[in-house]
């Protein structure tokens, strides 16, 4: 079951990955979407509002033209009124007409200016109008006033411009019809582009609010993931915590047994190493030289045994000792660690011990690296009569990086994997003393200070060991 909890935290991370994702991409998507909605609909108000202006603008073509000809036949009314009655208020009002004619017929020019068949149009109406006008002129200016009306010579030019009048109704009917026509292509174009509007803002505000609630879905089952994640690292913590609980019982009680099997073996060890000893000192002079042999066999073999016990003891408490983590001068302490190595050791290799750069680290412990790493330097070149050691280091990010290099006797590569285990040996006792149990040790020390070790060996050339230790106070 916790094996199945862990495997599923492990997964956690990339599964609540894309799903964040994905949520982030449809939330992006909706803003977009929105942004697109929100430009269209700018637009098409803009193309909208520039249809209406055109249809004001017909409108207004209309009726300007309109008032073209209602002034024209209003100065016509009142110039023949005025001449039939004599009445001056007709004809005030006629010269109001008249005045007025030409800011219209000016008006109208200006609204039609984009459109050729209107503009000459109005050019023949212009010429119409003026016509009009003189005709009108004209009559005003032969009238006498108190004349009888059956004088026909006076209002001969009134009846004479009927036909100018028809003329002038015909150019406007015409540029009212083609207005008409335009006002109508207009007014269409303007409905379906308030439509074309309609239809972006509701279809885009629709689509737009299905992309926020698939988002919104997204983050509610996102929200419930993470629920059902927390509750299962939870669970997963209480987990952890209860083997703690019962791994740090089982280190105390492994931790007496460790204490307790060093103690009951030891004292057998040292009861068969006496027994020998008595045995030389009692009947050395009757021993045969086998019997003597034997007996060196067994100091031997009780020395080696105790020696495993302490290798095993140290490795054992190495998972329980707290790092006291200190700036170290490797290059003194490696110099330091090889005359201690050399002190014991009837082997005498040249040793280089290049400028080393500090680290941190528990001095203890990485003392025990150095000891361990040259003493096996020394070990394995002891046959090589020109035997030599290179100590080395350098920088490289966060990590320094040191190694030990010697031309012994080397491994095999193809065995590396036994290299760092507990009794892992990969050459005989015979050939070179030991309890497979050093190697073990340097490793989890070098674990221990969050770094790394490896190797690189060719048989019958030499070995080179490597290992990492942080740089700054952080293990």
């Amino acid at each position: 079951m916790a094996d199945d909890v862990v495997a599923g935290a492990e997964s956690l991370p990339f599964t609540a990955l894309g799903q964040v994702r994905l949520i982030r991409a449809v939330f992006i998507a909706a803003l977009l979407l929105l942004a697109g909605v929100a430009v269209l609909a700018y637009y098409s108000t803009a193309q909208n509002a520039d249809n209406a202006k055109w249809v004001d603008h017909t409108y207004e073509v209309i009726i300007d033209t309109g008032l073209v000809f209602s002034d024209l036949r209003g100065a016509t009314a009142t110039a023949r009124g005025y001449v039939m009655t004599d009445d001056p208020e007709l004809l005030g009002r006629y010269h109001e007409y008249s005045a007025a004619i030409p800011a219209h017929v000016d008006a109208v020019r200006q609204l039609i200016g984009d459109n050729p068949t209107q503009v000459a149009r109005l050019e023949r109406l212009r010429t119409l109008v003026d016509q009009e006008l003189k005709s009108l002129a004209q009559m005003l200016a032969a009238h006498r006033p108190g004349a009888a009306v059956a004088d026909k010579s006076a209002v001969a030019p009134v009846l004479d411009s009927h036909h100018q009048m028809d003329d002038v109704v015909i150019l406007t009917r015409q540029m009212v019809a083609e207005e008409d026509q335009l006002l109508t292509m207009r007014r269409t174009e303007a409905s379906r582009g308030r439509r074309v509007t309609l239809w972006i803002i509701v279809a885009g505000n629709i689509v737009s609010l299905l992309a926020l609630l698939a988002c919104l879905w997204l983050l509610m089952r996102e929200i419930s993931f993470r629920r059902r994640t927390e509750d299962r690292v939870k669970a997963l913590n209480v987990e952890l915590a209860s083997r703690n609980t019962m791994l740090e019982a089982s280190n105390r009680e492994l931790e007496g047994f460790s204490y307790s099997i060093s103690h009951d073996l030891r004292s057998p060890l040292r009861a068969m190493d006496g027994y020998a000893t008595l045995l030389e000192t009692r009947y050395g002079g009757v021993l045969d030289a086998e019997a003597k042999r034997l007996l060196g066999v067994i100091h031997d073999n009780t020395r080696r045994m105790a020696t495993l016990i302490d290798d095993l003891l140290a490795f054992s408490r190495l998972g329980r000792k707290a790092l006291e983590p200190e700036s170290l001068d490797m290059t003194a302490f490696a110099t330091q660690c090889v005359a201690d190595v050399l002190q014991v050791s009837t082997a005498r290799p040249r040793v280089v011990v290049a400028p080393l750069p500090a680290c941190w680290g528990d001095r203890t412990l990485v003392r025990q690296i150095w000891m361990n790493l040259v003493g096996n330097a020394v070990k394995y070149s002891s046959l090589n009569p020109a035997a030599r050691i290179e100590i080395q280091g350098q920088v490289r990010e966060a990590e320094c990086i040191y190694s030990v290099r010697d031309n012994g006797v080397g491994f095999d590569m193809q065995y590396y994997h036994k290299l760092f285990g507990v009794f892992q040996r990969l050459h005989g006792v015979e050939e070179f003393p030991g309890t497979g149990v050093g190697l073990a040790i340097v490793m989890r020390i070098v674990t221990k200070h969050g770094g790394r070790i490896w190797a690189e060996a060719v048989l019958g050339q030499g070995a080179t060991f490597f290992f990492s230790m942080p740089r700054t106070e952080d293990v």
